[in-house]
């Protein structure tokens, strides 16, 4: 009989290991740098409004 260790023996994804292929911004289309842009502007934008709508030292949500 095989023991516990041997058949939980499983090759594993390597999800935290940096990509093999890096990619460069001036390689990606025009479209998705545009869109890059747009999202985290809007990101920072939201970012913003929320951190002067609830100082620090106030509760926010449910935290």
């Amino acid at each position: 009989m095989q023991s516990e260790a041997t058949r939980l023996k499983v090759a594993q994804l390597n999800l935290f290991h940096p990509p093999q292929v890096s990619i460069r911004w001036e390689t990606l289309p025009r479209e998705i740098q545009q869109q890059s842009v747009h999202l985290l502007a809007r990101l920072l934008r939201d970012h913003c409004a929320r951190s002067l709508a609830h100082p620090e030292g106030q509760e926010f949500g449910n935290e």
